[in-house]
């Protein structure tokens, strides 16, 4: 999947993984599943790029004429001259593309500085071809001993899978003419790796699977067919005769012989491609995506074998050619959400994932209208798959183009610029600045924090609950967009379907933005103070009309409205606080056992006019049981009857622990009012400037204690609400 330069990097990673299981270092993931399985009738061909964490993707249309006819293309290897001017294509690629702010850099596939585009894979051109590329595989060492991979010491001219899709998609119109161009480029110059790709046109799809540097098998995928293939080789027994359906190098079973490693019938003309030419080697990407694609848990490293995922043209009972098949066995008729939650499944969507894609065919209707193509950037579980029209886009959003602004560093501290980070270890990675104005590098931040250890469990859902939102406007969109180009011209079809995806591309571009800056930046989207993403509460918003920001209980009521994790109380309805109405024993109690954070009752309520069932049943309990508030008698409490200013500061007073104090309520007019009982509490309100009196100098005792009152009281006397203030 990648190669040379790059693959050096961790050569030890994929030497390793060559010896035991595909490793993370080269592990892209294809699946195939053929129009007769599908609730649609469509096809769905796809694949996901797997190389390393942060390693930067841009995506763009490569124009028409890019390559004028007669002009020779030369890639790392590689020279292609283009018999006519090259088709306009979609493509994905890695960060180096000319114009991509790295116009005089390395390649970073081959080291060298030339303007070739590197790594084109995933795209479909104005003719409706479509190429998923690539899966790499491993040939075992027997078979490479006698046609070894070609390189820089045996070749000066050898085709590597960075040339593909660049080659076949700007040269070829057809899925069969790109089978055959590069067929003869295997025959006649030899490639430098081991991969399999899916070559696909409105009417057929084809695989093309490769060991070594010159033998290769591509066999025409049917519509019964699944195909999935985890880097580990998926063409099982091949019948050789079946030329309608299969193209093989001239040498494939005599190569096999020489190398010892044969498996097949030389005289019925079949191989098992697999067995002769691969290692028995799964991975756990291998049996978890069986375990996805059949709706079951069965798979498991103990009993999964290469016959559980090869294709082959070869009925079993009779040894007759058929039509290509495996041995999968779909959980249901799949879908595009099907398709889309495959590269969720674990140890496929993972954090090495750079790009994935799924094709979307008809072989109904016009071309221009016959192909989705989904694309996704970055880990498959943290990512939405926009919806294209590729025949029909023009560009693509300016966020899949930015590159060449730096890569990730590691720092023991995060530095006082950043604005992009998460724990690793006992270190930070750190996004070079501009992060969030490239998609890959967003949804690269996102994922990575939200596996990091900084990310809660109710933050994770809610990043995949939101991301699962908008992948559902996706899915919408697309049924919007295929009915409005039903209608129109050419012209209007091209402008509105490039419009259409590159506005839900910005979209998800932004909630990927702002969801980062949420969970590691609490920097939340209020509207109407509440955040759109988490939920979260803006406690300076004022939702109350009837609670004017220039008034004194302004702050005491948002505090109460807003308190956690107890909401002390709220509106009478959405915008209305209704401050002045009277609040009642029963409400007063209440707003006081929720500011002390519910506290459990011991026993029961003793109260006959008190209903059980009631929600003031438990705070009236509690505080009779801690003599905060007391009943008209044994076994009244009078809920209903309105609480006044001289019983609510007691009431405040006693759960305080009825302090001594050195208040006075003798300057009050009105001190005379004020009953034995209240007297202390009064003055301890008044010390603590809790409570104050009347602009006529009186305190008023016996007078209702309105709702902005009981509030304002607890707001000035409460520990909590100290600190909130």
């Amino acid at each position: 999947m990648k190669f040379t330069k790059k693959l050096l990097i961790c050569v030890a990673t994929i030497v390793t993984a060559m010896l035991v299981t595909i490793g993370s270092a080269s592990a892209c993931t294809m699946l195939y599943v053929g129009s007769d399985l599908t609730a649609t009738g469509d096809t769905y061909m796809s694949r996901s790029e797997d190389y390393s964490n942060s390693y930067n993707k841009i995506a763009y249309v490569s124009e028409h004429g890019k390559h004028p006819a007669g002009s020779t293309y030369q890639g790392c290897y590689f020279s292609f001259t283009f018999t006519h001017d090259s088709y306009a294509y979609t493509a994905v690629s890695d960060d180096n593309v000319v114009g991509a702010g790295n116009e005089t850099g390395e390649c970073p596939n081959c080291g060298k500085t030339h303007p070739h585009s590197p790594m084109e894979e995933g795209g479909t051109n104005e003719m409706g071809l479509s190429i998923s590329a690539m899966d790499s595989v491993y040939g075992n060492s027997a078979v490479k001993k006698v046609d070894p991979l070609k390189s820089e010491r045996t070749s000066s001219n050898f085709m590597s899978e960075g040339d593909m899709e660049t080659i076949l998609l700007g040269e070829c119109a057809t899925a069969k003419e790109a089978v055959q161009l590069l067929c003869s480029i295997y025959d006649q110059y030899g490639v430098n790796e081991g991969s399999g790709l899916q070559i696909s046109d409105q009417n057929e799809t084809w695989y093309v699977e490769n060991y070594t540097g010159t033998q290769y098998i591509a066999i025409k995928l049917s519509p019964v067919t699944v195909a999935f293939n985890a880097n580990v080789g998926i063409i099982g027994l091949v019948d050789l005769d079946d030329t309608d359906n299969v193209i093989a190098s001239a040498k494939v079973i005599e190569i096999a012989k020489t190398a010892g490693t044969y498996v097949g019938d030389e005289e019925a003309n079949t191989i098992d491609f697999r067995a002769s030419y691969s290692s028995p080697n799964l991975n756990s990407r291998v049996w978890n995506g069986l375990n996805y694609l059949c709706g079951v848990d069965t798979y498991t490293q103990a009993n999964t074998t290469p016959d559980d995922i090869t294709i082959t043209n070869v009925e079993a009972e009779t040894g007759n050619i058929v039509p290509v098949y495996s041995n999968i066995q779909l959980k249901d008729k799949f879908t595009t959400k099907d398709m889309v939650d495959f590269y969720k499944v674990s140890t496929i969507g993972k954090s090495g994932n750079l790009e994935w894609h799924i094709f979307q065919i008809s072989a109904e209707g016009d071309v221009a209208t016959s192909i989705i193509e989904w694309q996704g950037i970055n880990h498959g579980g943290y990512s939405v798959a926009i919806p294209y029209y590729p025949v029909l886009t023009t560009d693509v959003y300016e966020g899949y183009k930015v590159g060449g602004i730096g890569g990730v560093k590691s720092a023991s501290s995060i530095p006082a610029d950043a604005t992009g980070f998460y724990p690793s270890g006992s270190k930070y990675k750190v996004y070079p600045a501009g992060w969030e104005n490239g998609v890959y590098w967003t949804n690269d931040l996102l994922s990575n924090y939200a596996d990091s250890s900084a990310c809660s469990a109710e933050d994770k859902a809610m990043i995949k609950d939101k991301l699962a939102e908008m992948q559902a406007k996706c899915y919408a969109k697309q049924a919007e967009m295929a009915a409005a180009v039903a209608g129109m011209d050419a012209d209007s079809a091209k402008a509105y379907c490039t419009a259409q995806s590159a506005a839900l591309a910005k979209e998800a571009h932004e909630l990927a933005v702002a969801l980062y800056k949420d969970v590691a930046f609490d920097q939340h989207v209020f509207e109407n103070g509440v955040c759109t993403l988490c939920g979260a509460k803006d406690v300076t918003f004022n939702p109350f009309v009837d609670v004017a920001d220039t008034a004194v209980y302004k702050d005491a009521v948002l505090w109460a409205f807003y308190s956690e994790p107890y909401q002390i109380t709220n509106g009478f309805d959405a915008t209305h606080f209704a401050p002045k109405a009277s609040c009642t024993r029963a409400q007063a109690v209440t707003f006081l056992w929720r500011a002390a954070g519910c506290p459990e009752p011991t026993g029961d309520c003793p109260f006959v006019d008190v209903n059980p069932d009631s929600v003031f049943c438990k705070a009236i309990t509690w505080a009779a049981e801690q003599g905060i508030a007391k009943g008209f008698d044994e076994t009244h409490f009078v809920p209903n009857a309105t609480v006044t200013r001289a019983q609510f500061v007691t009431f405040l007073w006693r759960a305080d622990g009825c302090p001594e104090s050195e208040g006075s309520i003798a300057d009050f007019t009105d001190a005379a009012d004020i009953a034995e009982p209240y007297q202390a509490a009064v003055a301890w309100a008044v010390e603590k400037g809790i409570a104050q009196g009347f602009e006529n100098g009186s305190f008023a005792p016996k007078a209702e204690c309105t709702r902005y009152a009981v509030v304002l009281f607890l707001y000035r006397d409460l520990p909590v609400a100290e600190e909130a203030a």
